[in-house]
């Protein structure tokens, strides 16, 4: 399945995998966001600091939409961890 397939790699090639349940919670979070949220705006930082959970590697998580207007890709949402949720270097 997808889940038991992510998984990150430190620069030094060590595998850093999030744990099972901490996938399962992630996707519960990011569908019941999707339940109750209407407004994308509201949503898309919900489900990028639930996949920031999945990739305990990641420092930051965003979203690029195309602009109808201009044709061109624009962030729509980022989010950054905080110094006290990085993931330890190693």
């Amino acid at each position: 399945s997808i889940l038991g397939t992510l998984e990150a790699r430190s620069s030094t090639g060590i595998r850093l995998n999030a744990q099972p349940e901490v996938k399962l919670r992630a996707i519960l979070e990011i569908g019941n966001a999707v339940g109750r949220m209407l407004k994308l705006d509201d949503l898309l930082p919900v489900m990028l600091n639930a996949l920031l959970k999945v990739f305990p590697a990641a420092d930051t998580a965003f979203v690029l939409l195309r602009d109808p207007a201009t044709e061109r890709l624009e962030i729509r949402s980022a989010v950054g961890r905080t110094d006290e949720t990085k993931a330890p270097t190693i």
